[in-house]
């Protein structure tokens, strides 16, 4: 048997250069126009993501209240604050937005970094999964891998998940696996203004697209299978936290402007849901997320963990089937709680306190 020593390396065959080439080219384009798809989302994460996200884009709003909120919080509207104050769509700005966890929450700050500029109260409600491996969040799904940052990608818990985010920088096969129809979509729509990216992805059923594990959510008929439904995947202890979560909470809150007023707070729950996290065994992970959340109380940050839904005057008839969610009569004393707030954190301009009439 002989052996033949290696005196050069193999020239590369045509098909070879071919691949080089188009993997160069891919990786250009991603570079050049990393938003060519935000208005053609393939899961509902990412819907829900880049729908906030381009909304701020278009809008460039100058608000004076800022609503940073999960699903609890999508239904807010205005604050029935003093009457030279009577917030209206054009300077309260609600980009709440389903399954919202932390690194969502400053991922879209980090995208529209000019949104807090004239905030005066910046409102953000908690959850137990807004700090862990969960419903909505994975750490390796499409969006994340996208729009992670390097650091972000290090922080990741599962090796191989770290090692598939680091080599899809080199070649973006999970951030950037699109459909032949939203590759057409996309090349039409590169010189799309935001408006108009807005537009385009507004006119999608974002409840059609599957979510980040693949599937399509179904929710039971039965309003306690979907109370059961939700706290097996907001708040069971078994899911693993997650330090890009952590991180991420406290990048957000360190970008909180000094004359702005940020509240975290927790909702209170209708009784029977309550009683099933206790019968579930899920009251560990809340008063964990409690802990954590309270760290941040402090000058200019306020954390309000409200228990009792008599806080807010809450009846059963303010809670949706699901115990969990307000329903319009709910957010009507949600709203008035966050503008009892406002007025003894944020002082009224004196040219308006002589006309202001009492609250």
């Amino acid at each position: 048997m002989t052996s033949r020593t290696l005196t050069a390396f193999p020239i590369p065959t045509p098909a070879a250069w071919l691949a080089l080439a188009l993997l160069a080219l891919g990786r250009i384009f991603f570079l050049a126009l990393p938003d060519a798809f935000i208005a053609y989302p393939e899961t509902q994460a990412e819907y829900n993501f880049y729908k906030q996200d381009l909304r701020c884009q278009a809008m460039q709003p100058e608000a004076q209240i800022i609503i940073q909120g999960t699903s609890r919080l999508e239904l807010l509207q205005k604050l029935p604050l003093f009457e030279k104050r009577w917030h209206t769509k054009d300077r309260i700005v609600n980009v709440s937005q389903p399954l919202n966890t932390f690194w969502h929450m400053n991922l879209l700050l980090r995208r529209n970094p000019g949104l807090l500029n004239a905030t005066e109260l910046w409102i953000m409600d908690v959850l137990p999964a807004q700090a862990r491996v969960a419903w909505g969040f994975n750490e390796h799904d499409a969006l994340f891998l996208r729009e992670s940052t390097l650091i972000e990608k290090l922080r990741i818990r599962s090796a191989i998940h770290r090692m598939q985010a680091l080599s899809d920088l080199i070649l973006p096969l999970w951030s950037h696996h699109h459909s032949a129809a939203n590759w057409a979509r996309a090349l039409r729509g590169l010189t799309a203004t935001p408006q108009q990216q807005l537009d385009a992805i507004l006119a999608i059923d974002g409840n059609r697209l599957p979510d980040i594990t693949g599937a399509r959510t179904a929710f039971p008929e039965d309003p306690r299978l979907v109370r059961k439904m939700f706290a097996e995947v907001l708040y069971t202890p078994e899911q693993p936290e997650s330090q890009v979560q952590r991180v991420a909470f406290r990048e957000l809150l360190s970008r909180r402007p000094p004359d702005t007023h940020a509240l975290l707070i927790h909702l209170p729950y209708r009784e029977d849901f309550a009683t099933m996290l206790v019968e579930m065994g899920c009251i560990s992970s809340k008063d964990e997320m409690r802990r954590f959340v309270e760290q941040a109380d402090g000058p200019g940050v306020h954390v309000e963990w409200l228990e009792n839904p008599d806080t807010l005057e809450f009846i059963d008839d303010d809670f949706a089937p699901d115990g969990i969610h307000a329903t319009f009569s709910g957010i009507k004393k949600i709203e008035k709680h966050f503008a009892q707030r406002y007025r003894e954190w944020v002082p009224l301009p004196a040219e308006e306190v002589i006309s202001a009439p009492q609250p």
